[in-house]
């Protein structure tokens, strides 16, 4: 059955000089240096959950649907259009990205910052094409 598959597709195995060591030791936890409030509430984008779901609702409800209230079928542009809102929405939010040299990662959010929300194109070149269920008949 692999030679049914084109060159292109085959995987190669990693060679074991390119894999990481194994290890028996579980890694050790590591503490965050900034204090936890476990009493203090959630916040999403510096926003209640509340606050932060009537907003989600606000921007995305609507977008979801036609104007006569009928479904819009979901599409990658309806997708990006509705976080290009929920971004807008939530005063441009902008992520950076810090590795110290024990490798922990820090993320810092500023707001009122970003130029553009982030776009991530995922290449799914190499997926199967989705299976959908068959269509139902009407009635007669």
């Amino acid at each position: 059955m692999d030679d049914q598959v084109p060159h292109t597709k085959r995987r190669r195995p990693a060679a074991s000089a390119d894999l990481p060591p194994v290890s028996n030791v579980a890694p050790s936890p590591r503490t965050s240096p900034a204090p936890q409030h476990l009493d203090d509430p959630i916040r999403i984008h510096n926003r209640s959950v509340e606050e932060y779901q009537l907003i989600y609702h606000e921007v995305v409800d609507n977008m979801l649907r036609f104007p006569d209230g009928l479904l819009r079928p979901y599409s990658l542009g309806l997708g990006r259009r509705i976080k290009q809102k929920l971004w807008e929405r939530l005063d441009r939010p902008m992520f950076t990205e810090t590795v110290d040299e024990d490798g922990l990662v820090h993320v810092d959010v500023s707001y009122g910052a970003g130029v553009q929300p982030p776009l991530y194109n995922v290449d799914v070149s190499g997926e199967p094409e989705p299976e959908y269920p068959p269509a139902k008949r009407a009635k007669h």
